[in-house]
């Protein structure tokens, strides 16, 4: 399952980030690490922006990064 599949408030754990390497690099950079747990916040509506809560802080990213991201739901 990927991040975007999350519910509002539940959370995941992460397994696999797909995409270019300057994308692994980034999120690995904001400590998007494998078998890092993970909250889906909130989603916008109409493929908007997810909030994402992650090692203590919360950030927005687009959907469509998001979709990148697998997870297994915990």
């Amino acid at each position: 399952m990927t991040l975007t599949q999350l519910k509002d408030g539940e959370y995941g754990i992460i397994r696999v980030i797909n995409g270019n390497d300057r994308f692994k690099h980034r999120l690995c950079e904001l400590g998007f690490l494998r078998n890092s747990e993970i909250r889906m916040v909130r989603k916008a509506p109409f493929n908007g922006p997810c909030i994402i809560e992650i090692k203590g802080y919360t950030l927005t990213m687009r959907q469509f990064d998001a979709e990148q991201i697998e997870i297994e739901q915990k």
